[in-house]
């Protein structure tokens, strides 16, 4: 993500609503729009900021790209949400690397650390 004004909102938001956090997912939209890219949430809102985040967020993406379309969709969650969506980030993430580290390297089976160390005691 590089878009300086998408950035400008989430730091804005992040200012106005202490204690919140803006995080980026990437979004393929199924109609196949390349415009919308990314989906950005606002975490730990408090109740009360929900209403009142959503329209200041979207004024100033109104004001910041004016008539361009603005590459994201903008969401909220309160604090159990966020709590419930970071766990299953993080456990998506935690697959992931498992799921990388568990690939073999150019077509070679994957060595394990004890099987590296005998084929170099056995060719040294």
């Amino acid at each position: 993500m590089r878009d300086v004004r998408m950035a400008a909102v989430m730091r804005a938001i992040e200012a106005r609503y202490p204690g919140t956090r803006a995080v980026v997912d990437p979004y393929g939209d199924p109609d196949g729009d390349p415009d919308i890219r990314w989906w950005v949430w606002v975490l730990d809102v408090r109740r009360k900021d929900m209403g009142h985040l959503e329209r200041f967020a979207s004024e100033l993406a109104l004001n910041l790209y004016g008539p361009d379309p603005k590459p994201f969709f903008l969401g909220s969650m309160g604090k159990s949400q966020s709590r419930e969506y970071l766990a299953e980030k993080a456990a998506k993430e935690r697959r992931g690397i498992r799921r990388h580290r568990a690939r073999p390297i150019h077509g070679s089976p994957a060595r394990s650390p004890r099987r590296t160390r005998r084929a170099r005691t056995k060719t040294a």
